[in-house]
């Protein structure tokens, strides 16, 4: 009585097929790792940005116009970069403040914010005897 078996070309074709979708399995896992990486450094920058931009808006005015430009190497967390500040005074009693953010991950362009602040007028707009 004969007993039913693999043929040596059904192996063959099953193993083509398995490493097909070994290399395939590979390859999605590899870009799935990368763009995790992408999105984990951007995300670092993004809240980098953020918390630099909070920290020059809600200092007090006489603190920015104090503040001088320059390039400041930073870590937060595990994420290093360069802030690069520039601070200039377009008007009278108003400073202009650009942030920049280059993550020293080479891979990655800089970000920047810009932040207007103005010194409140003398006297409250609701008041029409001060």
């Amino acid at each position: 009585m004969r007993r039913p078996a693999f043929s040596l070309v059904e192996v063959i074709i099953s193993m083509a097929l398995l490493a097909i979708v070994s290399v395939l399995l590979a390859t999605l896992s590899i870009s799935i790792g990368r763009r995790a990486r992408f999105n984990d450094l951007t995300t670092k920058r993004n809240f980098v940005l953020a918390q630099q931009a909070s920290r020059i808006s809600t200092m007090p005015l006489t603190y920015v116009a104090q503040l001088s430009s320059g390039t400041t190497q930073m870590l937060v967390g595990d994420f290093t970069f360069n802030r690069v500040l520039t601070v200039t005074n377009p008007a009278t009693n108003r400073w202009r403040v650009k942030i920049v953010i280059s993550p020293l991950a080479g891979e990655f362009r800089p970000d920047s914010v810009q932040i207007d602040r103005t010194r409140p007028a003398a006297g409250s707009p609701l008041c029409t005897t001060c």
